[in-house]
């Protein structure tokens, strides 16, 4: 997984590996740790990242700012259902 400095950059792979054919698609969104590396500009992307992440444990890296928080309200009950 590319996890480059752009927003942009870091969700490329969903694309290019869910995009394949329904073979890689199915792969990838039941494998949960692919889901589990986080990054506080992908803040939008979130909840179907925790969802599909299933049991796994995650990480989050970056920095939170009223941006993020704007972007994902239910951002800390998202998590705390994840536990």
């Amino acid at each position: 997984m590319d996890f480059s400095s752009k927003p942009d950059d870091r969700l490329g792979w969903v694309a290019a590996t869910t995009h394949i054919c329904q073979r890689w698609r199915t792969t990838a969104l039941s494998t949960p740790c692919l889901w589990t590396r986080l990054h506080s500009d992908m803040a939008p992307a979130w909840d179907a990242f925790l969802e599909r992440s299933g049991s796994a444990p995650i990480s989050i890296d970056g920095q939170l700012d009223m941006r993020n928080v704007l972007f994902a309200p239910d951002l800390v009950p998202s998590i705390h259902l994840h536990q």
